[in-house]
């Protein structure tokens, strides 16, 4: 099902991976490779889809190592147009070695690509070593205004977490002796964590070129086929008709 074409079974692929690599384990991560990371012939919605069960899987379960993940999300460097959906993993999970890899994709990102320096640019501000902001100082002068936008994101994320961070550590309540009342104040800064993310995500996908839309895939196909009826059908009641007259 994986490896088939037609398009009625890439409905929830998502979750199709997902649990092909929860049964297989890392072993199965070949051939997700293979068919989606790699390929520079694949869907985009295919590519996500990959990418999503990958990023459950590291968050919500030991299927597979993180490490051996992070390898995986490597091969998307090498799709420049779509290297965006993992930087900002790699910077949640810390890994820094890759750091001179996106230096050079930012600086050969073209109109084709030119959204991915956003997020290598906050890749690079959230990096603690020195010679990122080395980096900074040299792509600032290639695209300033990347660097600017990425440094407004960082900044609104960075006070939503000190707000979060403040209210979890307000007196009043001791460890261990929580008010189940108050149990949802103390997951919020979860939540404002995935929301800081979806904000994030969407500020890095807003210049992305968008698919194209449902009506105009459907309509189109439509619209040719009852052209094609018609034409159809007058060629068959031709003779009836000039029966009739």
């Amino acid at each position: 099902m994986l490896s088939a074409d037609e398009g009625e079974v890439r409905t929830g692929l998502d979750a199709m991976i997902a649990c092909y690599l929860k049964l297989k384990g890392p072993a199965g991560l070949p051939l997700i490779e293979d068919l989606f990371l790699k390929n520079h012939d694949a869907e985009f919605a295919d590519t996500y889809a990959a990418v999503t069960a990958l990023r459950f899987l590291e968050g919500q379960t030991d299927t597979i190592p993180r490490a051996r993940i992070i390898q995986s999300f490597h091969l998307m460097l090498d799709r420049p147009e779509l290297a965006d959906l993992v930087v900002a993993d790699l910077a949640r999970w810390e890994d820094w070695s890759v750091m001179p890899r996106l230096v050079e994709l930012f600086k050969n990102a073209d109109e084709d690509t030119s959204w991915l320096r956003q997020p290598i640019a906050r890749y690079l501000m959230q990096c603690p070593l020195p010679e990122a902001q080395q980096y900074l100082q040299e792509l600032r002068s290639i695209d300033a205004e990347a660097i600017e936008r990425a440094g407004s994101v960082q900044a609104l994320l960075a006070g939503r977490a000190r707000g979060s961070n403040a209210k979890a550590a307000e007196p009043g309540v001791k460890d261990g002796d929580q008010d189940p009342a108050n149990d949802s104040e103390q997951i919020e800064p979860a939540a404002d964590e995935k929301d800081e993310q979806a904000e994030a995500e969407l500020d890095e996908a807003e210049s992305r070129p968008k698919p194209p839309g449902l009506l105009p895939l459907l309509g189109i196909p439509l619209l040719a086929g009852v052209i094609l009826f018609g034409v159809i059908w007058l060629v068959l009641a031709g003779p009836g008709i000039r029966r009739t007259r």
